[in-house]
């Protein structure tokens, strides 16, 4: 049964599906209720868009923010704010007249100088900002709870239903999420894993969509959270416009992309001028590590015949961008 067979609390993407073991937006926690494990995993896109066709990156998110605009019908947007693309997002909102606020949550290897750019946002854009400073002792139930729901050892996304459970839940809710920047280590397994260097020179550049990018709907649907998770990703004149501009950075041995030159082209004046960093680095990245194993020996003990650690991070199916959009 689909997520969202009692109600799409999440706005889907209109334009591509996905399949577990062949059912329409499944969950993985779907497929391991059922007492399997997840052996299929499948990408279906239909977009309407093309690379002749489409605008600039910003003529195309500020379409995407009127459309968001009107879904969330009047209601307060909450936009998770940590990095250039929720930037962006929040002030293209506010441009078409949207009722905006900003929140955000201080995890535990960050010090005060992204809220305080959070702030600076605010006050340009006069809209508030909350701040919220997550801490296990009280934010752990409504983690595990948002584990067990979405079967996603993912930290952040996890976090975002203690996040959002600071506002009122008639909120339409909002996660910019970096849903193009998609860099590092397990990038790579994955490219080793589906045979990238003999796939991209016949198919073209191909976006990894791994159980990540489905479990914040997940999340979303299972705790009724009304909104727009992974906000870029759900229109595909927005990813046209993205792959379309030549500072698009990809890596076709790996599939890694890192969208941030297009950011900083598109969005002068946006204050982020970086793409953040949710993992940490250093004794961070350990902490990060500890979290991780955390939740999946959680996930191990919930299901131990049909969760397999690791593996489950390197699920993915590929949206063949340049064929899609040509």
């Amino acid at each position: 049964m689909s997520i969202y067979a009692n109600g799409s609390y999440d706005s889907q993407p209109d334009w591509f599906t996905w399949h577990i073991n062949g059912i329409e937006h499944a969950s993985p926690r779907q497929i391991y209720d059922r007492g399997s494990r997840i052996h299929s995993y499948r990408i279906t896109a239909s977009p309407s868009a093309s690379y002749a066709t489409v605008g600039s990156f910003r003529e195309e998110m500020y379409h995407t923010a009127e459309k968001t605009a009107t879904a969330a019908a009047g209601r307060t947007i909450v936009i998770a704010c940590s990095g250039i693309d929720s930037e962006a997002a929040a002030r293209l909102l506010v441009e078409v007249g949207a009722d905006v606020e900003l929140t955000y949550m201080q995890l535990w290897f960050k010090d005060d100088s992204e809220w305080e750019t959070v702030q600076s946002i605010a006050r340009r854009l006069n809209v508030p900002a909350h701040r919220h400073v997550f801490r296990w002792s009280e934010a752990r139930n409504s983690v595990l709870t948002s584990l067990y729901d979405c079967a996603v050892p993912a930290t952040a996304m996890n976090c975002m239903r203690w996040l959002f459970g600071h506002h009122p839940s008639n909120s339409f809710f909002l996660t910019g999420n970096g849903a193009f920047r998609k860099v590092g280590g397990r990038f790579k397994k994955l490219a080793e894993k589906h045979g990238i260097a003999d796939r991209i020179p016949r198919e073209g550049r191909l976006i990894p969509i791994d159980l990540r990018d489905i479990g914040m709907r997940a999340m979303a649907q299972a705790a009724a959270l009304s909104g727009q998770y992974y906000f870029h990703i759900s229109n595909d004149r927005e990813v046209a416009a993205l792959f379309k501009n030549p500072l698009m950075q990809y890596d076709p041995s790996t599939t890694e992309i890192d969208d941030k030159q297009v950011y900083w082209q598109q969005f002068p004046d946006c204050l982020f001028r970086h793409k953040t960093q949710p993992y940490g680095i250093g004794t961070s990245l350990d902490q990060e590590t500890r979290m991780v194993r955390l939740l999946e020996g959680r996930l191990m003990q919930r299901y131990p015949e049909h969760f397999e650690p690791f593996t489950n991070r390197i699920i993915a199916d590929f949206l063949p961008v340049d064929q899609l959009f040509s």
